[in-house]
């Protein structure tokens, strides 16, 4: 890997159809919206719509750092990750250490589009935009007490 030169690509698991449905109904369900959307690019602009921007963080940046992102809003704890891309392509369950360590090996801010990162629990998401924006969505329970 690049940045990581003699080491081997982290363990991930690409979701099948069923699964992605799953996580989009899930998060969906948690974020207090109807339906995930039907395919990755829609649950993407829902998350988009569903979420708002943070600001002093920029996706973009080489110091941007995952860990204190999710430190600084205090997202809860999740094992693992749900990397959805955009342009259909299916979404891939990741731990979350190995997407914090391996982000910039994952995801390039000015080649891909959108990486929406989503607890497996359904409780946040964080998509990311190809120009650096990030955003959060959380419940809306969450949301009224903060």
């Amino acid at each position: 890997m690049r940045d990581n030169p003699g080491q081997s690509f982290p363990l991930h698991h690409a979701l099948d159809t069923t699964g992605a449905a799953a996580v989009r109904e899930r998060v969906a369900a948690r974020l207090g919206t109807t339906g995930g959307g039907g395919t990755e690019d829609e649950f993407l602009i829902k998350l988009r719509d569903l979420s708002n921007p943070v600001a002093g963080f920029d996706a973009a940046a080489d110091s941007f750092d995952l860990a204190r992102l999710r430190d600084v809003l205090r997202l809860e704890p999740s094992e693992s990750l749900v990397l959805v891309w955009d342009r259909d392509s299916p979404p891939d369950r990741m731990a979350t250490a190995d997407v914090v360590r391996y982000l910039d090996e994952l995801w390039y801010a000015a080649g891909d589009n959108v990486l929406g990162l989503v607890a497996d629990t359904g409780d946040w998401a964080v998509p990311l935009t190809h120009w650096g924006e990030v955003r959060v969505a959380r419940p809306v329970s969450h949301e009224a007490r903060e």
